[in-house]
């Protein structure tokens, strides 16, 4: 998986996404979008997951009155994504 870092507290998180884990180069542009960051984004609204995505970092911040089973739910549905973005790192 494209994923450099994780990192959060309490519910507030962010995914760091790589091109290289070894290297750490980012999956996006640091200003600007980019067509796998777009896609990542489409993938995560068309299946209900409304998250921010900016410059290659994903962040997850659910609502505080979110459920045990509705984050397994989410980060099932952003695993997957996930591994749709395997095909743009190394």
């Amino acid at each position: 998986m494209p994923v450099g870092d994780v990192r959060s507290i309490g519910l507030l998180g962010c995914i760091e996404l790589v091109r290289d884990r070894q290297t750490k180069a980012p999956l996006g542009p640091f200003v600007g979008s980019s067509p796998e960051t777009a896609r990542l984004g489409t993938y995560l609204r068309e299946r209900g997951v409304y998250t921010y995505i900016w410059r290659n970092l994903l962040h997850t911040n659910p609502p505080l009155t979110v459920t045990a089973e509705q984050l397994q739910e989410v980060f099932a549905i952003i695993n997957d994504a996930l591994v749709l973005m395997d095909e743009y790192a190394q």
